[in-house]
């Protein structure tokens, strides 16, 4: 059976039930005969089991070993393919390079004669312009000659330009001029062809900075030919020394790689805890449904002739003693839904429980925040009440002071217009003065108390806005204490139809546990009596379990198992 084509916990069990089948007849009548266990049935079982396990064991390290060479020889033969690819490509390149270089060298000497050539040309136009720029004696015209040389190698180029200043008068031309316009034409022409001959040597210097770059990049990707050629051959003596290792497949996992050695035995010790991990699991399932299987041999035994050298009396009670212990089965998980049920309702009992307190500690924690905002709403009252009242008297006094101002200071303005007309005594004089101080001092009294009055405006709006916000903050408060509330009615509805069904599951679960006990009871009473005095319940025994019950209401019939062996 080899790993990844067939689960090996399912073929084990498939294996076990085969073999439970095949035995059954016998080992029923072994056991009603006088063998007090189904030991020898289990060891056969776990005989088997260990076998499987040793041999899934040497299948996984040689499956690994020969999916390792398996990949190992696709991945040499496709490294061959690749090396004799870039061989051929190599061979390709090097002559592809060796005619370049060649072609290269040579237009590179044509390109060198014919540099030589033109710096050549080149002296010997400047030496015949100066020539003829010395023999230029025209009194009326100038020639300027600027030379700008620059150096390059082995060569040398000038610029020359001629500039002419023709007579402006109207005396017919002698002899010597024509002779001079003469010479400046060669000059000109000569000029124009040193030009043409300079911008052909910059080509031509060009061009040969290209070549020389050219063969340089040539020179480079020549030389990698060599490396390429060399790393060919080491991966081709890799390739053979594996392909030696896998010769002597017998002493290949000595002769691997350490790393290689390593991995795989990982890889190994890996398998082989999960195969512990599948076996183990598979004889704790095994035990667990031992007794099942061994009901479903008495089943089928007594359905068959297999139980025919047993008397009419006996085979009955087998019959009763199955009977019972299906229907006991079958309350078992009657029980364990109902503790299931029992503790998710208490769960949900307890979840309530405490939902309600919160909310009923919500509700108080309003009320008192409702207080507390009360009382600041009737202080807050209080000094709305202050504050309107000093508001009004400051009002008053501002009036008073300010209509005190005018009428001040109308009666300055007409005693002293009656002092000027009816009197011209200074000292009547005084009386206006005294009431035009008393008027500015009315209204500096009236700008004060407009000042305070301002201020008591602004405290009595604050104190509205504080008021304002209390109110909405209480009915805000109001209005969620009230839908806490109404929530906490529906809560407590819940709570109570809670509390009257896990009692009525408990008192059904009892009642459960003890029509299980009574059908144990009667089966082993039966058991008994069977002349063999042997009994299905010879091969298990009860033993009380390691954790305390779910429910403390549990009978004693929780508080045991049945385990096999």
């Amino acid at each position: 059976m080899g790993l990844g084509q067939i689960n090996i916990k399912d073929e084990l069990l498939s294996r076990t039930r085969n073999l439970v089948n095949a035995v059954s007849y016998l080992t029923l009548r072994n056991h009603l005969l006088g063998v007090q266990s189904l030991t020898p049935v289990v060891q056969e079982i776990n005989l088997l089991l260990t076998q499987e396990y040793e041999s899934d064991k040497k299948d996984v390290r040689q499956k690994k070993l020969e999916d390792a060479f398996a990949m190992q020889i696709a991945n040499d033969a496709k490294e061959a393919q690749e090396d004799m690819n870039e061989e051929s490509n190599d061979q390709t390149l090097y002559y592809f390079y060796q005619q370049e270089i060649a072609n290269l060298q040579s237009r590179r000497g044509m390109l060198a004669n014919e540099v030589s050539h033109l710096q050549h040309e080149l002296l010997r136009l400047k030496a015949q312009i100066a020539q003829l720029n010395n023999a230029y004696t025209m009194p009326t015209a100038t020639f300027h000659a600027h030379e700008h040389a620059s150096y390059n190698h082995t060569y040398e180029h000038a610029n020359i330009h001629v500039h002419v200043h023709h007579p402006h008068h109207h005396h017919h031309i002698h002899e010597g001029s024509l002779n001079n316009l003469h010479l400046w034409s060669q000059i000109n022409g000569l000029q124009n062809e040193y030009s043409n001959q300079n911008d052909r040597l910059k080509i031509l210097e060009s061009n040969l900075k290209k070549l020389d770059t050219r063969l340089a990049e040539l020179d480079a990707l020549n030389r990698e030919l060599p490396q390429r050629l060399n790393r060919r051959k080491m991966r081709q003596q890799e390739r053979v020394h594996r392909a030696l290792i896998r010769q002597h497949k017998d002493k290949s996992l000595d002769q691997l790689s350490q790393k290689s050695k390593q991995d795989l035995d990982n890889e190994i010790k890996h398998q082989n805890h999960l195969l512990d991990s599948q076996l183990h699991n598979l004889k704790l399932e095994l035990s667990k449904q031992s007794y099942p299987c061994f009901l479903h041999v008495l089943n089928d035994s007594l359905e068959s002739s297999a139980l025919a050298h047993l008397d009419a009396g006996e085979q009955e009670k087998l019959k009763i003693i199955l009977k019972h212990m299906q229907a006991y089965h079958s309350k078992k998980a009657e029980s364990e839904t109902l503790i299931k049920n029992i503790n998710t309702q208490t769960l949900e009992l307890s979840r309530l429980k405490n939902l309600f307190t919160a909310h009923a500690n919500k509700i108080q924690a309003n009320n008192n925040t409702v207080m507390e905002l009360q009382r600041k709403f009737d202080l807050s009252a209080q000094d709305d009440q202050r504050l309107h009242h000093h508001f009004t008297l400051t009002v008053r006094k501002k009036n008073t002071a300010w209509y005190g101002a005018l009428g001040a200071g109308l009666g300055a303005v007409a005693t002293f217009y009656a002092t000027i007309f009816f009197t011209i005594n200074l000292i009547f004089f005084l009386i206006p003065s005294i009431m035009a101080l008393a008027a500015v001092t009315s209204l500096i009294v009236g700008a004060v108390y407009q000042a305070k009055k301002s201020a008591l405006q602004e405290e009595i709006t604050e104190n509205d806005r504080k008021m304002t916000n209390a109110k909405l903050e209480v009915r805000k408060l109001t209005k969620q204490s009230q839908d806490v509330s109404d929530n906490n009615l529906s809560i407590q509805q819940k709570i109570d139809e809670l509390e009257q069904k896990i009692p009525s599951a408990k008192m059904k679960l009892s009642a459960v546990e003890i029509t299980m006990g009574n059908l144990l009871q009667e089966a082993k009473d039966v058991g008994d009596q069977i002349q063999t005095a042997v009994t299905p319940f010879h091969f298990f025994r009860t033993e009380p379990t390691p954790s305390a019950p779910p429910l403390a209401q549990s009978t004693s019939i929780e508080n045991e198992k049945v385990t096999p062996f």
